[in-house]
Parts: C-alpha cells; structure tokens; sequence
C-alpha cells in the first residue's frame, strides 16, 4: 500500500466525499468491510485527528505571539502619548504660571 502524504485541507476534503457518499448508500449495502467504511476509519483513527490538533495549535500560538507583540505596541504608544501629555502640560502650567505673574 502506498502510502501518500496530504495536507489538512485535502484530506478534509477526502473525508467529507467519503462521507456524502456513505450517507447516501442504501443501508443493505453498507458493510463494515467496505472500502469507503475502512477509509473512513483508517484515516478517523490515522494521523488526521492529531493533524487538525496540531494545526488549531499552531493558529493558537500564532494568535497569542501576535498580540503579545500588539500589546507591547500599545502599551509603548500608551506610555509615549503619556510622556508627551506630561511635556504639554508642564509647558502649559509654566507658561499659564508666567501671563498670572505678569
């Protein structure tokens, strides 16, 4: 048996047709030792369940890096807009300070 690698979309794919096609066979037909039945299982049962676990993994951590990396974005801007309000208001304090003096 030859063994041929697929990607998680194509398999999918294979599954689903797989699927459709057994839900629509008459149920005299259908037998445990039938080749859609055993592709079904050999495949259910096979590497595709740890394949969509590792996929879903991998979007998950790809999630949590970025927006670790957009929290650290925000909390930079954050801390800037704040350094800059301080700027502003020192400048308007000193120069509110000077036009009451006068």
């Amino acid at each position: 048996m030859v063994k041929r690698q697929y990607d998680v979309n194509e398999a999918t794919k294979q599954i689903i047709s797989k699927i459709l096609e057994i839900k629509n066979m008459p149920i005299e037909n259908f037998a445990i030792t039938s080749e859609k039945y055993y592709f079904l299982h050999f495949n259910m049962l096979n590497d595709y369940a740890l394949a969509i676990s590792a996929v879903t993994q991998n979007y998950i951590q790809i999630l949590s890096q970025n927006s670790s990396v957009s929290l650290i974005i925000l909390i930079s801007v954050f801390i800037m807009s704040m350094a800059f309000m301080v700027i502003v208001l020192s400048i308007m304090l000193v120069s509110f300070n000077i036009i009451t003096q006068r």
